[in-house]
């Protein structure tokens, strides 16, 4: 569900983030994420207000993947994930820190039990207590799906334990992702607030005038060309204002 933030026919500060790869607590392949390298594109994006991601992970370490998260969650902008092809493991996580979380038709959700490995000879109490570390370690992956999910901890658990793959319908339908790629725009106007699908945007902040596009290194910004025609009467509609502007959406009949 594309769109834009527009003021004096200019876009806001957007910048876009491809995480295509595993996911790492270091470097040691090229296509690895790592915080590290999250934590400094998002240094370099400097102020951006919206940041459109595109995930296609098979996961990794749970650990970098929570951490990923939290960089996210603490960025001002608005976060919007979406599913190029699978967001399975630790980028499923990832996927619920995005304000929009956005799956294309073909894209795949896959949640499972955390995994490890014990590399020596060991007793059994240390077995054990490796089996109870996990759990604790299921619980907080747990904690970060429900707060998004619209299922309950005993479906959830049940789901991880068969390590479920979901299609785009299934993610969207257990709450895993709010919607499809490419979906068409709902703007209204709540109790004088704004609201684009189900964000709230703040019409006093989103006034930058220019788009960026960033993959782990900033790029120069770039002029866009904004189509007023097919939104007007939506705004009309919705008696929608931004301060001195409109905003504007000319993604009506594009997807990603």
């Amino acid at each position: 569900m594309p769109f834009d933030i527009v003021k004096n026919e200019k876009v806001i500060n957007t910048y876009t983030i491809y995480m295509y790869g595993v996911i790492s607590d270091e470097q040691y392949y090229e296509d690895d994420i790592t915080p590290v390298m999250v934590k400094n594109a998002l240094s370099e994006a400097g102020n951006a207000e919206f940041l459109d991601i595109y995930v296609n992970s098979p996961g990794g370490s749970v650990f970098a993947g929570h951490a990923i998260y939290n960089i996210l969650k603490r960025h001002p902008a608005l976060v919007r994930i979406s599913v190029d092809g699978i967001a399975a493991s630790a980028m499923s996580v990832v996927l619920q820190a995005g304000d929009e979380r956005v799956i294309a038709p073909n894209g795949i959700v896959m949640i499972h039990n955390p995994m490890g490995v014990i590399w020596d000879y060991s007793y059994s109490k240390d077995i054990r207590k490796y089996a109870d570390d996990l759990d604790k370690v299921q619980g907080t992956i747990e904690n970060t799906y429900l707060e998004k999910v619209n299922i309950e901890r005993d479906k959830l658990i049940e789901l991880m334990d068969a390590e479920t793959y979901m299609n785009a319908q299934e993610a969207i339908d257990m709450g895993f992702v709010d919607s499809l790629t490419g979906e068409n725009v709902s703007i209204q106007n709540k109790n004088g607030e704004l609201v684009i699908n189900s964000l709230k945007i703040d019409k006093r902040k989103y006034s930058n005038i220019y788009k960026n596009s960033v993959k782990f290194k900033p790029f120069e910004p770039a002029p866009v060309v904004v189509d007023y025609s097919d939104i007007e009467s939506v705004i009309a509609e919705n008696n929608i204002t931004l301060l001195e502007s409109e905003i504007i959406h000319n993604g009506l009949s594009r997807n990603y």
